[in-house]
């Protein structure tokens, strides 16, 4: 009970307006978002062929053609949170169990209370509390709104993949094999493993050909053994 009642008067206090803008804003949240363009512009490098949005919901069907984030990359372009929701402006507020959060559509707030009303026309949230500022930076990134997540530069350093010079597997139109379990002696490794009918019905005996090794000089083990042996 204490808690409602501490959300009711937070939002009879709520400080909302449309114009105020964070005065210490995030500058990143990671995430690279989508365009939109007019229908009679080719997106070239040029700065101004494009206008950096939050989602396709931006975008005018008639006019202008919606670019993915992973399209604008393709072409050496992006937007970041910095380039949206005319930030640093403030957007909407969502209270939660005594907790701030921001959001831009009923969703991001489907368990608390906006503190602000959405705009009639679009239903989005794009006036927050003065109180509690957040920007586009403070959203997360979501693919099913076609961004892209940002990696950082100095996440990996020296990677390669690694090289295989053998690999275990089984190939039939009948039967299938489970390599569960292996063994070494001396210097080679032995895989072994369950062989089960793909078809239901009970057979007395399954041909099991066994066959190795594979490498990477001889990846179709051409010169390999085979071990046919009936189980």
């Amino acid at each position: 009970v204490i808690i409602v009642v501490a959300q009711v008067i937070s939002i009879v206090n709520a400080n909302c307006d449309s114009t105020y803008q964070d005065p210490n804003p995030a500058t990143s949240n990671g995430c690279f978002y989508p365009a939109c363009t007019p229908t009679t512009v080719a997106v070239t490098t040029s700065a101004d062929d494009i206008t950096c949005v939050h989602d396709s919901s931006f975008c005018d069907d008639r006019t202008e053609r919606f670019i993915t984030a992973s399209e604008l990359s393709a072409i050496g372009r992006i937007c970041t949170c910095k380039d949206i929701l005319s930030y640093p402006q403030i957007i909407g507020t969502c209270l939660t169990h005594a907790s701030f959060s921001p959001m831009l559509y009923q969703e991001d707030c489907s368990e608390g209370n906006p503190l602000c009303e959405a705009d009639e026309t679009t239903g989005k949230y794009l006036v927050g509390d003065t109180s509690v500022p957040f920007t586009a930076c403070d959203l997360t990134c979501d693919s099913k709104w076609d961004h892209r997540v940002a990696i950082p530069q100095d996440t990996y350093k020296g990677c390669s993949f690694p090289n295989f010079d053998w690999t275990v597997a089984s190939r039939s139109e009948f039967k299938t094999m489970h390599g569960n379990r292996y063994g070494i002696i001396d210097d080679t490794l032995y895989i072994g493993g369950t062989i089960k009918h793909i078809d239901r019905g009970e057979l007395s005996s399954i041909l099991a050909i066994l066959q190795g090794p594979f490498t990477k000089s001889d990846p179709i083990s051409l010169y390999g053994i085979e071990s046919p042996r009936v189980v």
